[in-house]
């Protein structure tokens, strides 16, 4: 059942609350709630009673904020990502179907105009000391709420960046700056609900990031530690709304609750395919720290890589699968998986060392002379330079002698994947080519990322 929003102790001066500030609190609730044809439906119906109130700007404070409820709606479904700004003539009114960065553009300055004007009859009015006090009220909300917008612009921008696959390292550094910039921007007591929901936004895409980068470094615990923090982060936005899981709200009836926004669902969606590449990339690890059975945890898992790979082994006929490192240029000296003390004293690999194989299946490590040649091939020149343009290459030989088939390709800058055969193959193997391009893509993010401008469809 829908929660119906609470009031809190935040008014913009001491006393009881005005009849404007507690329309403005339950609004700015609601629209944290992802309630937002409730939260228009709200200012639409104090539109027709804003007669009654002495400010001269209510009216059009009420306006606005209808047309704000529209855009934060369109933000969240994602479908504004690839939008560009319209050059139409704004009106006072703006048509729901309206380009979000045309109505951010409108809201902007009708929210300026606000502020200038509200602030000019406060100093000039010789209205009732109530009638001051809202003017003063909506002149310092309609400028926080400026403040909101251009952060609500600028990660709309991030999201587009992250859609046409920008470096990961550019994006953490983009959103760091939007966090360090918004620390303290929107900070009025009506705003915090919308202050918090942006805030928990931008940190659980930070964390995801973070993790991602530190994944493909093959970095244990602090990866580990990025994908709690994003996990706690998506519990804790999502408990301080009133939505519903997609599921549960296919078979609740109308008017029961709210799905959870596309946004939303694609942070929970890049979380769980991180922690399904995390659940690959150490899994040998995992299975030795956990007592139940690790092949029914990966399982449950929103991409079991390790499944696939067993699955692909037993259908093709595949001897081995391997994945190896590379620790060459690693910030860090590579020190084997798991937990190490920072002050640890370990030698920095050399020669086969540097490239150690981080899954084995079966368990069993190569023989010496298979490892030979797979060292070779990933050392390959034009295996590198493909991996450094962001190409998906595969790379086939043939070991006569020995009547073997090797698959070789980079999934990742340090990750590559190793698929032996005791027999010949054909160099254009689909079945063998398409697996590793599609499980490479996927650990890219490729797909989450494409399933982004789809709004998560994908």
């Amino acid at each position: 059942m829908a929660t119906t929003p609470t009031s809190s102790s935040s008014a913009s001066s001491p006393g009881r609350q005005t009849r404007e500030e507690s329309v403005l609190e339950t609004f700015f609730i609601l629209i944290s709630q992802f309630s937002f044809d409730k939260a228009k439906d709200l200012m639409d119906k104090e539109k027709e009673l804003h007669k009654i109130s002495g400010s001269t700007s209510w009216g059009t404070v009420l306006q606005c904020l209808s047309q704000f409820a529209i855009a934060e709606k369109v933000y969240m479904s994602l479908s504004s990502l690839g939008q560009k700004t319209s050059t139409i003539r704004f009106t006072p009114i703006v048509r729901p179907k309206e380009n979000l960065r045309t109505l951010y553009h409108f809201l902007t300055q009708e929210f300026h105009r606000l502020e200038e004007a509200s602030h000019q009859d406060s100093t000039n009015s010789v209205n009732s000391i109530q009638s001051l006090d809202i003017e003063i009220l909506l002149s310092h909300i309609s400028g926080q709420l400026c403040q909101y917008i251009a952060a609500r612009q600028n990660m709309a921008d991030l999201y587009e960046s992250v859609s046409r696959h920008g470096y990961f390292e550019d994006l953490v550094a983009k959103l760091s700056d939007i966090i360090f910039s918004n620390n303290k921007t929107f900070h009025h007591p009506l705003l915090s609900p919308m202050k918090s929901s942006f805030t928990l936004e931008c940190e659980i895409m930070h964390h995801l990031l973070q993790a991602q980068l530190l994944l493909c470094d093959w970095q244990f615990l602090a990866s580990l530690l990025e994908l709690q923090q994003a996990h706690r982060g998506i519990i804790s936005w999502t408990s301080m709304t009133n939505v519903q899981q997609p599921e549960k709200s296919k078979k609740s009836s109308k008017g029961s609750g709210h799905s959870i926004p596309a946004l939303l669902q694609w942070l929970q969606k890049f979380h769980g395919l991180l922690v399904s590449k995390f659940s690959l990339y150490f899994y040998e690890m995992l299975s030795k720290q956990t007592p139940g059975d690790i092949k029914n945890l990966t399982a449950k898992t929103t991409e079991d890589f390790v499944g696939r790979l067993i699955a692909f082994q037993k259908k093709y006929d595949a001897t081995n699968i391997y994945l190896i490192l590379d620790t060459n240029g690693q910030t860090d000296i590579f020190k084997g998986p798991g937990y190490h003390h920072p002050d640890k004293y370990v030698e920095r690999p050399k020669g086969k060392d540097t490239y150690p194989f981080i899954l084995c299946l079966p368990s069993e490590k190569p023989a010496e002379n298979i490892q030979a040649c797979i060292l070779m091939m990933v050392n390959d020149r034009d295996m590198t330079e493909a991996a450094s343009n962001g190409q998906d290459r595969v790379k086939t030989f043939y070991d006569k002698p020995n009547q073997r088939t090797f698959y070789i390709s980079r999934l990742e800058q340090r990750i590559s994947i190793a698929i032996l055969f005791d027999t010949k193959k054909s160099v254009r193997d689909s079945n063998v080519n398409n697996f590793i391009v599609d499980l490479s893509s996927q650990l890219k993010c490729h797909k989450v990322i494409a399933s982004l401008k789809l709004g998560v469809k994908a």
